[in-house]
């Protein structure tokens, strides 16, 4: 599994981005994947949509693939940290969401749609105000950890 270790909540995560304006999902998919981790990827299916209403962007998009070139190297303003995790032995700090998308995938699951109740801490109800509030104080970084690596079932809903 390849993961990257994010810079600003330093936790690691899989892998992604934004689409761009003229791309499909998919190539955004491959060029974050090589951006962040230095990879080059063949996808193979779409594993599901997964909606995250009250966090980000809204939605996240989850394939499988398999690496088919590149050179493992995390992109430093994105990542602190880049590489592959046996299933078993998938970091602590793992974003909680992401590992229910690795679970999916690791099941054989495809075509799913799920709603991810992922939030900012009730303190910082927004993206700016958290990392501002990490930018001034580097010990919050435990308390975002605790928040977003650590997640249960009731936070998911399984849509298809």
């Amino acid at each position: 599994m390849l993961l990257m270790q994010r810079e600003d909540l330093r936790c690691w995560s899989l892998p992604g981005g934004m689409v761009e304006p003229g791309e499909v999902a998919s190539e955004a998919a491959r060029r974050e994947v090589f951006e962040e981790t230095g990879i080059n990827v063949h996808l193979t299916q779409l594993v599901g949509v997964y909606a995250t209403p009250h966090f980000d962007r809204g939605h996240k998009m989850l394939f499988a693939g398999y690496p088919s070139g590149g050179t493992l190297q995390p992109c430093p303003i994105e990542a602190l940290d880049a590489g592959y995790f046996l299933p078993q032995r998938l970091p602590e700090t793992l974003l909680w969401w992401h590992r229910y998308m690795i679970e999916d995938m690791l099941k054989g699951v495809t075509g799913t749609f799920q709603i991810l109740n992922v939030r900012w801490p009730p303190e910082y109800p927004s993206r700016a105000e958290a990392f501002a509030a990490l930018r001034e104080d580097a010990g919050l970084y435990v308390t975002f950890q605790k928040h977003f690596c650590t997640g249960n079932e009731d936070d998911r809903e399984i849509m298809w």
